[in-house]
């Protein structure tokens, strides 16, 4: 309950900034109706499958009020309250974790270790290309004078110099279907990108992950098939929560209208337009590979450096946050232009000053 006290006394702070779409009637005299702003009381908080529920009391002005939260953070519809569908939803989901997980266990414990050993190959063919490079700059220096009394000499340096460049080609052939095998794992492995977008079929390894894949992916399918299926049926009943919402429940102001909607699509969070920068500087690119100088700093491969600059831009990256972690619940994060302050004056206090205190 910690935080939800909290939380609490940011969202009635909220409500008495917002003047006056976040106050309600909260008094009736001979003069008229008295505005106030609505207190957020919380009693008791219960997590579930799909989200959490809150209950507590509102209180403006005189006029006290039951006050619920139901926050559907799942991209399913769900009924907060005697839904027919809940045991086979847990199975849903406990099968589901059971197949992504053995997804993951395939990539960690396949894909890491050819990982390395592609890296390791790639390090190899580097200082071989490197070497090489050394080989064909002494070469040239030792070219011998092209007259008449060095022409078999000149032949031979000549000939040398055909089987120098021959192989600098083949190493190079060689690094780049390396490095794309590289990349394809490393996207396969980091991002879960799927193994059979650029497969060489020739890869024994590859190939052999890929089929796994398949097979589990459409394992996963049938699952989700058969909860779209489940929510065809829950969608129509009014007491059905909307995926990823946060709802009020009932007030004398609205019935009989049971949910009363606070803001909806909050898995919409990220804003790409600062996030596509960061992640493009340091993608790894087929010309990074394909450089001596491979442990470049512009790539992923230098992580601490990518890690810290994404973590410093979290502030314009997260664009919605609703419900932050506890130690988000910060006067500075209830500052305008901060996705959980912003939630709380613009969507919270404004729909709870639509629907609590006085029913007239």
């Amino acid at each position: 309950m910690k935080y939800w006290l909290k939380y609490c006394a940011y969202a009635t702070l909220a409500s008495v900034i917002k003047f006056p779409t976040g106050w309600a009637t909260g008094l009736i005299l001979p003069i008229g109706k008295i505005p106030f702003p609505v207190v957020y009381i919380p009693f008791k908080a219960f997590s579930t499958g799909y989200g959490f529920i809150v209950i507590g009391i509102t209180l403006c002005g005189i006029f006290p009020w039951p006050w619920i939260l139901f926050s559907n953070l799942s991209s399913n519809y769900n009924l907060p309250i005697g839904d027919p569908f809940i045991a086979l939803r847990k199975g849903i989901s406990a099968l589901k974790k059971e197949i992504s997980d053995s997804l993951l266990k395939l990539k960690k414990n396949v894909l890491k270790k050819y990982l390395d050993k592609t890296k390791e190959d790639i390090d190899n063919i580097n200082s071989e290309i490197n070497n090489l490079n050394n080989e064909i700059k002494i070469h040239k220096e030792n070219r011998p004078p092209r007259t008449l009394k060095n022409l078999i000499e000149y032949g031979e340096w000549k000939e040398k110099k055909l089987i120098l460049q021959e192989q600098s080609i083949t190493l190079k052939t060689k690094k780049f279907k390396l490095s794309t095998k590289y990349r394809l794992i490393y996207e396969a492995y980091s991002i879960g990108k799927p193994i059979g977008e650029n497969n060489d079929p020739s890869d024994a390894i590859l190939t052999s992950i890929e089929q796994q894949e398949k097979i589990i992916n459409n394992q996963l399918d049938n699952l989700i098939t058969l909860t779209d299926n489940l929510d065809k049926v829950l969608a129509p009943f009014p007491l059905t929560l909307q995926p990823e919402t946060a709802n009020f429940g009932p007030s004398l102001r609205t019935l009989p209208k049971f949910i009363n909607e606070i803001d909806t699509n909050l898995d919409d969070n990220i804003n790409y337009g600062k996030l596509n920068p960061i992640f493009n500087k340091f993608r790894l690119k087929n010309e990074d590979l394909m450089s001596s100088n491979y442990n470049s700093n512009n790539s992923i491969l230098n992580y601490n450096e990518y890690k810290n600059i994404l973590s410093n831009s979290m502030s314009v990256i997260i664009q919605k946050d609703p419900f932050p972690k506890y130690e988000m619940l910060t006067a500075k994060n209830f500052l305008p232009g901060k996705p959980w302050g912003d939630f709380l004056r613009k969507k919270w206090a404004v729909r709870g000053g639509k629907i609590y205190g006085f029913p007239i």
